[in-house]
């Protein structure tokens, strides 16, 4: 029964992915909301535009290594950025080629963790150390794109979708006073709050292992600003790139500003509903709140975007098959012994 259980819910899920990504794309068909010569005329985009998005690819993967190894010194653990560099491209390409988001995150747990050996009591640091590197990019993607609403918030307000923005904004006001509270200026909590937390680490492992590294998190506030800065700068990069697609695929001057909005709340929903890639429910948002902003073609904006991604992401499947050499076991063993 147990098994029959177990199933059932698997392919539910799995039904609700399709469906979320295929009703969605069909809608969109049906009103004609794609231009698919667009798409075609990819190939005739100028070189410096690739230049740009190839700076921009590389660049991204090598800031998202570079934080990784900060926040897994905090947590008291050696990770070299080859090691880093070589399994977050491996991560990006699972990210973008498998149904969910989650897949790299996965594949870095796993490699950083049970695949090098690390012994029991650092496996959760480990784990623990990619939890919060896409937390803080997380993080930074709600306050970049709260900052930029209220920037803009006369067209956000008068929208039919401000109460997406509105939702936006306080959700993080509420997560930069919880960080505040809990890594920078940690206040004492009531008692009947510290026996909900203490019955919940004893139930959850990974909760426990966040609990027992925050003092380590706290005493390196530096370590802990400077990958948050990194996380900043990461999302500026991923704006700047998309604006420049919804600028070629208008021709219109689309605004940085415009664009960091409806990026924040557009990548948000489409976690939430888990849709594999994005897609059906990306196409969807990028249309209707690009329309906000007086920008037209949001379902082939979000085309464009997605399939640059998912090409450039193709380059991670190299260091993801790349066999573990005895060169390169030596190499690991010795920066990753644990």
């Amino acid at each position: 029964m147990d098994n029959f259980k177990i199933k059932y819910r698997t392919y539910m899920i799995f039904l609700f992915k399709i469906v979320i990504v295929t009703v969605p794309i069909y809608l969109l068909l049906q009103e004609d909301k794609f231009d698919l010569a667009l798409q075609l005329g990819l190939l005739d985009t100028p070189g410096i535009f690739f230049t740009l998005f190839i700076v921009w690819f590389f660049s991204f993967v090598l800031l998202v290594a570079l934080r990784w190894v900060m926040i897994a010194r905090i947590l008291g653990l050696t990770l070299p950025v080859r090691f880093a560099l070589h399994t977050h491209m491996a991560g990006v390409f699972l990210s973008s080629w498998l149904p969910g988001s989650i897949g790299g995150d996965v594949w870095k747990a796993y490699r950083f963790g049970q695949f090098r050996k690390l012994s029991s009591e650092r496996r959760g640091p480990a784990y623990l150390s990619v939890f919060l590197d896409r937390a803080m990019g997380l993080y930074a993607l709600i306050v970049w794109g709260a900052v930029c609403i209220l920037w803009n918030y006369d067209v956000w307000g008068q929208s039919d979708y401000s109460i997406l923005a509105d939702a936006l904004i306080v959700l993080a006001v509420l997560l930069s006073l919880m960080g505040l509270f809990i890594f920078i200026f940690p206040i004492s909590l009531p008692v009947f709050i510290v026996k909900i937390i203490s019955g919940l680490r004893q139930k959850t492992n990974f909760l426990d292992v966040l609990f027992q590294h925050l003092n380590s998190i706290r005493e390196n506030k530096t370590s802990l600003i400077y990958s948050l800065l990194i996380s900043f700068v990461l999302q500026a990069a991923n704006v700047f790139f998309l604006m420049l697609i919804a600028q070629y695929v208008t021709g219109l001057p689309v605004s940085f500003i415009a664009v960091s909005g409806v990026f924040a709340i557009s990548l948000i929903v489409t976690i939430l509903s888990l849709a594999p890639g994005g897609l059906g429910v990306g196409h969807l948002m990028f249309l209707v709140l690009f329309e906000t902003q007086g920008v037209p073609n949001g379902a082939d904006i979000f085309n464009v975007f997605f399939i640059v991604i998912t090409l450039f992401s193709v380059i991670g499947i190299f260091p993801y098959f790349w066999p573990d050499t005895p060169k390169k076991e030596a190499y690991l063993d010795k920066n990753l012994k644990g």
